[in-house]
Order: C-alpha cells, then sequence, then structure tokens
C-alpha cells in the first residue's frame, strides 16, 4: 500500500503539458487498469504487471510459507458520446495461485467478466475528475490441484460505482487514477442454492489514450 501511495503521488504532482480539449465528443478511448486492492480473491498482484509473494504463518505448530502469485488486467475502450460523456465495454481478467511448502498441490483462482461501463467527466485545469459505473457478467473458478484434486465454478454478477481522475501527459494520452466500490455475487454452477458474496473498496490506475478527431 506504501508503494502505491508513492506512485499514486509522483502521478499527480507530475508536470503536465497538455493541449485543452483533449476529451471530446467524437474520440474513441482506449486503455486498461489494473486492481492495487479490491478483487474478491485470496491474493491480489502488483499494477499493471504479475505479482508474486510469500507469507508465513504459524498455527502453533510451526511456520508455513505460502508462495503466492497474482496477475490482473482491465482493458476497456469507451465513445465520447458528448463532450463530458462516455460508454463503452470493458474485460477484467484475474489468475491468482497460492501453494504451501508442505503441500503437492496449489490452489488457483481465476476471474474473468464482461460488461459495458459509463463516466462522466468534469474538467478541473488541465485535469479530468470523473464519475463511473459498470456492470459485469463472467465466472469464477477455484480449482486444487494436489491429491484428491477438484474445482468449482460459479457464475458472477458484479457492479461497480467510483470516482476518478484523468490525468493528460500528452496531446492523446494520460494517467488513470479510481476509487470505489465493488460488489460480487456468485452462484455454484451446479447449485444455484450455493452463493458468494463479496462488496469490497477497489484502487485501480493505468492508462487511457484518446484516439480519433474531435466532432
Amino acid at each position: 500500500m506504501k508503494k502505491f501511495t508513492l506512485l499514486l503521488c509522483a502521478i499527480l504532482f507530475a508536470g503536465v503539458s497538455v493541449l485543452n480539449g483533449q476529451v471530446v465528443k467524437g474520440k474513441i478511448s482506449v486503455g486498461a487498469t489494473s486492481y492495487a486492492l479490491g478483487l474478491p480473491t485470496a491474493s491480489n498482484s502488483g499494477l499493471m504487471s504479475l505479482g508474486f509473494g510469500t507469507s508465513t504463518s504459524n498455527f502453533g505448530y510451526g511456520e508455513t510459507k505460502t508462495k503466492l502469485t497474482g496477475f490482473n488486467l482491465q482493458p476497456k475502450v469507451g465513445y465520447l458520446i458528448t463532450d463530458q460523456f462516455s460508454a463503452g465495454l470493458e474485460l477484467l481478467t484475474s489468475i491468482n495461485s497460492s501453494k504451501d511448502e508442505d503441500e503437492d498441490g496449489k490452489d488457483i483462482e481465476s476471474l474473468i467478466l464482461i460488461g459495458p461501463f459509463v463516466r462522466y467527466y468534469f474538467p478541473i485545469s488541465k485535469n479530468y475528475l470523473y464519475v463511473e459505473g459498470e456492470f459485469g457478467l463472467g465466472s469464477y473458478k477455484y480449482k486444487w490441484t494436489g491429491e484428491d484434486s477438484y474445482d468449482e465454478k460459479y457464475n458472477v454478477t458484479a457492479f461497480g460505482l467510483g470516482a476518478g481522475i484523468f490525468i493528460p501527459t500528452g496531446s492523446k494520452a494520460g494517467f488513470d487514477v479510481s476509487l470505489g466500490y465493488q460488489s460480487y455475487n456468485a452462484k455454484y454452477s451446479e447449485d444455484s442454492d450455493v452463493t458468494m458474496k463479496s462488496n469490497t473498496f477497489g484502487v485501480k490506475a493505468g492508462f487511457l489514450i484518446m484516439l480519433g478527431k474531435d466532432l
């Protein structure tokens, strides 16, 4: 969390030389963000990259080390319907695994969601504050690969609300940082009475590119 805070401060205080009117009607936004916090999985990975880690637990009978690996990315494409309102489609992919050093197998989690998003921009000087809503449908899978291996699949419905800032770094691109609330509802594919729910606050960061000519 400390590293993310330093990254956010660096972005907010970075000098920007930008042409006015970057967010205007008729442009197409293409970008990708990554969760630093907020996914309903056992481990969250580093920003925009493959994350690695090791945790140590002690339950009174000795220490157990667990290796963690994770990756998540959310590419999106949007269209500016007006100078401030954008709508589009996004895809969330997340894969996480964990393995205890004294176990012969490992836990693997994967989450895939696809759905629409809407965003409304508020120009502030050379930057853009925004509010955003998103909805997704997809699946969550859990698998144990050791002895007596098994797997489970859940159908997932998710929605989120958030606010953030788009900080241009040129005439077409910029940083994208947001904080928001996410709700995930999952139903077991073989028995709809078995459900899981997760409500979290998440932090996302990434980049956004504006393409096309002004209308």
